[in-house]
């Protein structure tokens, strides 16, 4: 891993969760939202990795703040602005190895997205479209 993590010695156990919808995408999914078997809605951003492992951070979606997500008018650090998020490590094809929950203090500032970042114009646009062709 590239960043310092100081993560607790016990790990936490985690639903099973899926990629519902990949947000931002380069060579691999790079922010996505996710669904466990009680269709709660996670936001997941991969901050970190090594080799074959992918570091996420994965934290409760509620419906507005997603909405905003897509509108641009809350960051993508901010959604994640949870009292408690998930670090998982999974596999490349999406595999949980292991998990911790942390409070958003104990994060490495440098695994966290910048302070306002939005999700890229052309993303929330595409998305914003799709959003409205579910609904028609």
């Amino acid at each position: 891993m590239n960043i310092d993590w100081h993560l607790p010695a016990k790990e936490t156990q985690i639903t099973e969760r899926r990629i519902g919808r990949v947000l931002v995408e380069y060579e691999d999914p790079e922010i996505v939202t996710l669904c466990d078997q009680d269709d709660v809605l996670y936001l997941g951003v991969a901050v970190d990795e090594e080799g074959d492992v992918v570091r996420w951070l994965e934290s409760v979606l509620y419906p507005q703040k997603y909405e905003a997500l897509l509108a641009g008018t809350l960051g993508v650090r901010e959604a994640l602005g949870k009292p408690r998020v998930w670090v998982v490590d999974r596999t490349r094809e999406g595999k949980p190895l292991h998990a911790w929950s942390l409070a958003v203090e104990e994060l490495p500032e440098d695994a966290l997205p910048h302070p306002g970042a939005l999700l890229p114009t052309a993303t929330r646009l595409r998305l914003q479209q799709s959003s409205r062709r579910h609904i028609s």
